[in-house]
């Protein structure tokens, strides 16, 4: 992969042992979206980090920081892959998902609603308003943690 240097400003885990380092892993988030298609929180657990097969391809993804970008969302990212044979495709992403110029659709959201709150809660959550959504946190949050106006 390669990316502007500064986009790889929060992935500084190479070679990542826990679930925490995962999330901050370029390499193990390729390694993740192969093995998981959608890569969820149980993407990111230390069980799903350390599986032999996330740790093999995590040590395939090499990762090449080109100088410039002035944003963590800044430039062009190339993915090429390297087949046993020899052979070799690419795909540049211009704009990631979830970037303000390509934001997430609402089956992109749900998806992520029920990935955290579960698919039997999704729907309930997912039909809330702006302000039963900041009841639900007031009621969720324990006390003194974050203010929800």
């Amino acid at each position: 992969m390669r990316t502007p240097a500064v986009a790889l400003q929060p992935l500084i885990h190479d070679r990542p042992q826990t679930g925490l380092e995962g999330k901050f892993s370029l390499q193990y988030a390729v390694a993740a979206a192969l093995l998981d298609g959608f890569p969820g929180a149980g993407s990111f657990t230390d069980a799903a980090v350390t599986r032999p097969e996330a740790q093999r391809l995590v040590r395939c993804v090499e990762v090449e920081a080109e100088p410039g970008g002035d944003g963590i969302l800044a430039g062009d990212v190339l993915i090429r892959r390297e087949l046993a044979d020899g052979t070799t495709d690419e795909a540049r992403v211009a704009v990631p998902d979830g970037h303000p110029l390509r934001p997430a659709t609402d089956g992109d959201l749900a998806r992520k609603v029920a990935d955290c709150v579960g698919p039997d809660r999704a729907p309930e959550i997912l039909a809330l308003d702006w302000p039963a959504a900041a009841a639900l946190l007031r009621r969720t949050l324990p006390d003194g943690v974050g203010a929800v106006a």
